[in-house]
């Protein structure tokens, strides 16, 4: 990851600077250079985690949206079955009703 490899540079280019085993050690640019990929690098890492934000929104939000639907769904089913079973039954009924009996011979 470009986070950890800068922070590693910034890391060693500060140890020689702490050390003084170099007889020269980095220039100032150079550490500022170092400091600047890294900081470049969470500014990436930031705006990466922006953009997840927003698009699991978008997710939770049509989520939200199905589940509203999914629940019309259900009630608008439960009710057609109650319906339906109601119809049958009252058709059962009138047969039962309607059903002739012939006299025997």
């Amino acid at each position: 990851m470009k986070i950890s490899r800068n922070i590693m540079l910034l890391s060693a280019l500060l140890g020689l600077l702490a050390s003084g085993c170099a007889s020269t050690g980095p220039s100032f640019g150079d550490t500022v250079m170092a400091e600047g990929n890294a900081v470049a690098d969470i500014g990436e890492q930031w705006e990466e985690g922006q953009a997840l934000i927003r698009k699991g929104n978008k997710k939770v939000s049509k989520g939200n949206d199905q589940i509203s639907e999914g629940k019309e769904n259900l009630a608008d089913g439960t009710s057609m079955v109650k319906s339906g079973e109601k119809l049958v039954r009252d058709a059962e009924k009138k047969y039962e009703q309607s059903r002739v009996v012939l006299p025997a011979k």
